[in-house]
């Protein structure tokens, strides 16, 4: 399995990823679950991080190197993650 540094670049360079979704959190105070989704904004691919929280949604966009960072910290906060790719 590649390292996650390496998968990450690979699917942020390649525009492949389509969702992520991160669940099982390794803390009671982080989100139950984050989910990243690609989105066209200003004519370039952005990346929609949903936060699930208790009584509420947050959205952020962030670019594919901000994505890419995000989404390597995330994944050792959760316990379960799923990356669907094209």
């Amino acid at each position: 399995m590649p390292e996650t540094a390496t998968l990450l670049r690979g699917i942020f360079e390649g525009l492949s990823l389509t969702r992520a979704v991160l669940s099982k959190p390794r803390s009671r105070e982080l989100p139950r679950k984050v989910t990243v989704d690609p989105v066209e904004l200003r004519g370039e691919t952005a990346y929609r991080f949903t936060t699930q929280l208790a009584d509420r949604a947050t959205h952020e966009n962030l670019t594919a190197d901000g994505a890419r960072e995000r989404l390597g910290t995330l994944l050792t906060d959760y316990g379960q993650a799923l990356l669907q790719t094209a």
